[in-house]
Parts: C-alpha cells; structure tokens; sequence
C-alpha cells in the first residue's frame, strides 16, 4: 500500500512540474507576441505608399516619417503609375517613357525636397502634400 502512494506521489509531482513548464513556454510565446506588437510602429519599414500612413498610426497617438521615408513609399507610388499602361496611353506616354523619366529625374527631385523641407512629419496632410510634390516632380 505505501507503494501506491509513492507511485501516485510521484506521479502527481512529475504532472506538476510540466504543467509549470508549459506554463512558462506558454508565457513566452504570449509576451513576446506583445512586445512584436508594441514594437511595430516603432520598427515598420517603409516600402510602399501606404506604409507612410500605417507608420503615423492614428490610434496610439501619432508617430513621425522621415522625407527619406516619404520619397521611398512615394516613389513606390510614382512607379506603380509607371506601369499603368491604360493611364499612360490616356497621358499620351508609355509605360518605358514613364519609367525612364522617372529614373532620370528621382535623384535630382528627392535632393530638392530633402533640401527644401523638414526632416521628420508627424501630420496625414502634411506627409500628403510633400509625397504629391515628389510624385508631380518625378512624372512631369
């Protein structure tokens, strides 16, 4: 009989300590899905246009963009106009004459807005008026 108990002793420590284990792991899991989440707008890439506006945010209070950052999801923007092959045909263009305007031009326009304005926005209209000015630059 003082064998049972041993064995149900011991059996019900071992389920306890895993239970501990996978609690702990299960914590992990959860707080370091929250600390990514906490860290997103602080850490967002900017890539395309929209991201400019994800990186602002609205909910939490606003954030800022650099013009390096607003030049680079513009220029995503300006490109993706580029091969719009209807809306080049409508504007007399091609899809290649686009393109190689761009190109030729995305350096000289991005140093005039770097010299010219701010560094950092923290404000939609703002960041709108400057990416409007980059792309009318670059597809003029």
């Amino acid at each position: 009989m003082s064998q049972f108990f041993t064995d149900m002793m011991g059996n019900s420590v071992k389920v306890i300590i895993s239970i501990i284990v996978l609690s702990i792991i299960a914590s992990g899991y959860y707080f370091s899905a929250h600390a990514a989440i906490f860290n997103t707008k602080k850490t967002i890439e900017v890539k395309v246009y929209s991201d400019i506006f994800y990186k602002l945010g609205s909910d939490s209070g606003p954030g800022t963009v650099s013009i390096n950052e607003i030049i680079a999801g513009a220029s995503q923007f300006a490109l993706s106009m580029c091969d719009d092959t209807v809306y080049q045909q409508v504007l007399g263009k091609t899809v290649d004459s686009c393109k190689l305007k761009f190109h030729q031009s995305k350096a000289k326009c991005a140093q005039f807005l770097t010299a010219h304005n701010a560094a950092f926005y923290d404000k939609k209209t703002s960041v709108s008026l400057v990416a409007e000015k980059f792309i009318d630059y670059v597809s003029s």
